[in-house]
């Protein structure tokens, strides 16, 4: 039957695939999904995709390391305490060592 088929179809047209029992929508269905471009296509959009995941990774990375330069920081501002009104008027004082006022002798 197939060989008669090929003797009848001279070429790969709608005819030979009537005779393997395809319709022409199927026929081209199937020329249009393995096209010559699907494998370049395939392989910029993984390419796109790498790309982008390798960039959210890199975003992702320099936010941590931000966020753990923030907590050092903060780490060294809570460590030393909170400025009290006491501590700013002890620092801010005349009594303290950089405001000491020189008075003059008494006569």
């Amino acid at each position: 039957m197939l060989h008669a088929c090929r003797r009848r179809c001279l070429v790969f047209t709608y005819s030979h695939a009537r005779c393997q029992g395809t319709s022409r929508s199927t026929e081209r269905q199937r020329q249009r999904v393995g096209g010559p471009f699907l494998g370049l296509l395939l392989l910029l959009l993984c390419l796109l995709l790498s790309l982008l995941l390798l960039l959210l990774l890199l975003f992702l990375f320099l936010f941590l390391l931000l966020f753990l330069l923030l907590l050092l920081l903060l780490g060294f501002r809570l460590r030393r305490g909170p400025v009290t009104r006491a501590a700013r008027f002890r620092r801010e004082s005349p009594a303290s060592h950089r405001h000491r006022r020189v008075q003059a002798p008494c006569c």
